[in-house]
């Protein structure tokens, strides 16, 4: 689910941009129900400075009611549309998913902030894990609750070996390829050696991209060794502000 929640508000940032005040965010406008969630009726037409709230809550990637630079276009946008605005917050929620997705989503953050020369504030609800971690990069500063899950800086891929079990009930499977790479571990053949080695490299150079994308985002604020932070461990509220992964532990709402 995406959304969008607008105030009318004088926001102030404070302490060197390490935590936004919205003293005055008490009124909120009203909503319309959308297919992808709420988005305010009055983006845009704000007399006073305002800030701009986008929910970015569930699984990344291409399914229904999955979180995609298709389904959340029209949020960030309208996040950015305000003549008068202070800053933009990311609300994350998300245990990751498609690594293309989220780099997508990301930078069409980071380019509409940008061009409108607006900061970008992170706020990690339950979880911002893998990709939803890289959601929350786009943000200058990235906060946290003392609980959040927060982490999870590794690439996963997994399948079934269903070769047994065909064979069980006399089924033969029949493949033809044209390039010796075509099939990839192919779910109901034998696993071969050079399937795992290949595989293998594949979650490596994604993990790579990963990485470099972590170094520069965090660049002079990661605490801990590399060896620590890009195991694919999680790391708990405060902890994650320790080891660098996070500035602050403080809740958006």
């Amino acid at each position: 689910m995406s959304a969008i929640i607008a105030w009318k508000a004088c926001p102030s940032v404070i302490s060197s941009t390490k935590k936004l005040c919205m003293n005055s965010c008490k009124k909120k406008f009203s909503t319309s129900t959308h297919r992808y969630g709420l988005i305010s009726t009055l983006v845009g037409r704000f007399s006073k400075p305002s800030v701009s709230v986008i929910q970015l809550h569930g699984i990344i990637g291409k399914g229904p009611k999955q979180l995609n630079i298709t389904s959340t276009e029209k949020f960030i946008k309208a996040a950015f549309k305000p003549k008068k605005l202070e800053a933009v917050c990311l609300n994350i929620n998300s245990p990751g998913g498609s690594p293309v997705q989220s780099e997508l989503i990301a930078d069409r953050i980071n380019q509409l902030a940008t061009l409108k020369k607006v900061p970008v504030y992170s706020f990690i609800e339950d979880v911002g894990a893998s990709g939803g971690y890289w959601l929350a990069c786009a943000g200058s500063k990235i906060h946290v609750s003392k609980s959040s899950i927060v982490g999870s800086i590794g690439v996963i891929n997994s399948s079934f070996g269903l070769q047994d079990f065909i064979s069980r009930y006399g089924i033969e499977r029949r493949l033809f390829t044209a390039g010796k790479s075509k099939s990839l571990a192919d779910p109901f053949s034998p696993l071969k050696e050079e399937d795992v080695e290949r595989n293998r490299r594949l979650l490596e150079q994604i993990h790579t991209v990963f990485k470099d994308h972590i170094r520069e985002c965090r660049s002079g604020k990661l605490k801990s060794t590399e060896d620590e932070l890009f195991n694919g461990e999680v790391f708990i509220g405060q902890h994650a502000v320790d080891v660098g992964l996070a500035d602050k532990a403080y809740v958006l709402f």
